[in-house]
């Protein structure tokens, strides 16, 4: 089994006024009585038999109550006094998990239509993860979005990441082809992803290991120690997979 992590950034500004910060739309109950956030716990918990949030600590106990409500049982709340982005959030949460525990990554805010195909890809994610793969899984794209982030691949090999493209730079990959949507789902041991990110991003490895270690000993993190952990860092040459 895996360790569900699942990062619950949000400002509240996609579904204003319905959303606000407090309330971000990953946290909206729209669907049949389900926010997107208790969605993403139901769809992984085949897998997972622990789940964390990483969230903004405004958020925090509403995500551990929805949690809770969708059937987890002692979800753990990693509630952040100020956002970093992605890497930081999860090296936090590898540092913070057994080293050889399998972490599956993903966003809060997905809406899933396909849940087979989904539960096969988080299969094979698993698989790979075990043999000491970092895995990222893409979705073929359907049009040239730029709100997307893109994959380049051949195979299964991930080439680079591409961020968020105008669309006459989208629409140039589609038609040469071999770029995915990047769907910012990740599984991988946290030992892999530690050793990857100490080699390729030493800043954030070392700022959030302090961060971590602040709260596995307080159970809490300060902004001063957070707004340490470099914002913005380039991880491409981390990732050794993609399942598409």
């Amino acid at each position: 089994m895996m360790q569900h992590i699942i990062l619950c950034g949000g400002s509240g500004t996609r579904l204003w006024p319905l959303s606000n910060q407090q309330t971000p739309k990953q946290l909206l109950t729209l669907f049949d009585g389900y926010s997107l956030l208790q969605l993403a716990f139901r769809r992984n918990r085949f897998a997972c038999d622990k789940v964390m949030a990483i969230v903004n600590e405004q958020q925090a106990a509403i995500v551990k109550e929805q949690l809770e409500q969708a059937g987890a049982s002692a979800p753990v709340c990693l509630a952040e006094p100020v956002g970093r982005n992605t890497a930081a959030a999860i090296a936090l949460a590898a540092f913070v998990a057994d080293p050889d525990t399998i972490l599956l990554i993903t966003p809060a805010d997905h809406l899933i239509g396909t849940p087979d195909r989904y539960a096969t890809a988080i299969e094979t994610a698993g698989i790979l993860a075990a043999g000491n793969y970092i895995v990222t899984i893409g979705l073929v794209p359907t049009y040239p979005e730029t709100g997307f982030g893109y994959i380049s691949y051949s195979g299964h090999d991930v080439l680079r990441f591409v961020e968020k493209p105008d669309r006459v730079v989208a629409e140039a990959m589609l038609a040469a082809g071999g770029f995915l949507w990047n769907s910012g789902i990740f599984c991988c041991k946290a030992r892999v992803l530690l050793q990857e990110l100490q080699q390729h991003a030493p800043a954030v490895y070392e700022a959030a290991a302090v961060a971590a270690a602040e709260w596995k000993s307080t159970g809490a993190l300060r902004r001063e120690t957070m707004e340490a952990i470099p914002r913005t860092v380039s991880i491409m040459p981390c990732w050794k997979k993609a399942a598409s």
